[in-house]
């Protein structure tokens, strides 16, 4: 967010600095590398016609075909709940 200083100054500062803290600990907390796959496809294995774009300012993962994927491998430990969240659609 770029500055805007004036009456409400203080209370924007304080509030991009809590958004900066969320981001931080949202991060720190998922288990996939590269989730969001802003880095491409760095930390994903993929096979077939897979690969990332940039689409409405977003990163997107785009699988050509049916036989295209991507994968990781994870460390997941006992006694712990995970959530996978997906958005996808089919053009």
């Amino acid at each position: 967010l770029p500055d805007a200083p004036g009456m409400n100054y203080d209370l924007y500062n304080n509030l991009k600095v809590r958004i900066e803290q969320a981001r931080y600990f949202y991060d720190a907390r998922n288990v996939i590398t590269n989730g969001d796959f802003t880095q491409g496809l760095q930390g994903w294995h993929a096979t077939g016609k897979a690969a990332v774009q940039q689409i409405d300012g977003a990163s997107v993962l785009v699988l050509s075909n049916w036989s295209a994927g991507v994968s990781q491998n994870l460390h997941a430990q006992d006694h712990h709940g995970y959530v996978l969240r997906v958005i996808a659609k089919k053009e």
